[in-house]
């Protein structure tokens, strides 16, 4: 009996430790990477946003950047938005639940979360820009192609997750915990802290076969995934995803418009041939094009994947001139 009391009192003190240093490290987290944009409060969700760039049409089309699983606009203001707005509004979302967005009270829904960035689009005033989605992002953007096709005029898809797959990615392998409670528990007391220990284990694994930038932790938010709400929000699309998204891939024969897709071909998270180079078969106006570099390549390759996305322009706005 004395054993099992000391057993409890040493996995109440481990807790306890878990739960004070998991609140402290958010703070700090916080205090190194501040939000960097603007709220606003769309149907009682309360999204973080980034507006770069000048504001009126004239001065070229809008474009809208979505993150994908574990990341935040600071994925893409890292470099790629600054390039994009010398000629364009660009907007940059943080989806629910990631960056300095609040979690959607449902949970996960690729649907729930188009119907956010159509919200946002028409609240913000622009006249269907170009959405560009990365990794889950662009399952998000070909949620929103397929179930907002008015909102926007073109997709653009940068190593996007275009296909259901059953088996996460081996970085993302600790997030597969499909019990609620269990997620709560390990996002609040546990991973945080070995999240630190691990060091940019994760981060190496997601850059590969490229390195890690020495400041993505700051410049490139990396350390806002040090939070309990992203790393809940982030196992939860890693284990709802696969379900979330195969109703939207039975519809892709209905995506009538441009479908760019971009992918670096030693991508280590995602194969670029399944979620790339066979979209054409099932997307009628998809267009694919390799370069050199892995998973990461707004952050990496900012200029050629700028270039890319105004190539991508141009073609949807040929598409909706003819």
């Amino acid at each position: 009996m004395t054993v099992i009391f000391v057993i409890l009192i040493v996995l109440a003190a481990l807790v306890a430790t878990g739960l004070f240093y998991t609140k402290a490290r958010t703070r700090f987290v916080e205090r190194q990477v501040p939000a960097q944009g603007s709220f606003i409060e769309i149907d009682g969700q309360r999204l973080h946003y980034v507006d770069k760039g000048p504001v009126g049409q004239a001065s070229g089309d809008a474009i809208v950047l979505i993150h994908g699983l574990a990341g935040n606009s600071h994925n893409f203001t890292y470099s790629l938005t600054e390039i994009l707005a010398r000629h364009h509004r660009v907007v940059v979302i943080d989806r629910p639940g990631s960056g300095y967005s609040a979690a959607m009270p449902g949970g996960f829904s690729l649907v729930a979360q188009a119907d956010l960035v159509a919200a946002l689009i028409a609240k913000l005033g622009l006249d269907r820009p170009l959405v560009v989605g990365h990794s889950l992002g662009g399952a998000v953007t070909l949620t929103l192609a397929v179930t907002h096709p008015a909102s926007l005029r073109g997709v653009a898809l940068l190593a996007a997750l275009t296909r259901v797959i059953d088996t996460p990615p081996a970085a993302f392998k600790g997030l597969n915990i499909r019990s609620r409670g269990v997620r709560r528990f390990v996002a609040s007391v546990i991973a945080v802290p070995m999240s630190v220990l691990a060091g940019s284990k994760s981060a190496v694994q997601v850059f590969a076969p490229e390195s890690v930038p020495d400041d993505f932790g700051l410049r490139g938010g990396g350390l806002l995934v040090q939070r309990p709400s992203a790393v809940f929000t982030a196992s939860t699309e890693l284990t709802q995803t696969p379900d979330a998204l195969a109703p939207i891939v039975a519809r892709y024969g209905e995506i009538g418009m441009p479908v760019a897709i971009l992918y670096g071909r030693g991508d280590a998270i995602l194969d670029p041939v399944l979620h790339g180079e066979r979209l054409p078969e099932v997307i009628a106006h998809a267009d694919v094009t390799l370069i050199e570099g892995g998973h990461m390549i707004p952050l990496t390759a900012p200029t050629e994947v700028a270039a890319w996305i105004e190539r991508a322009l141009e073609r949807s706005r040929e598409v909706q001139a003819a």
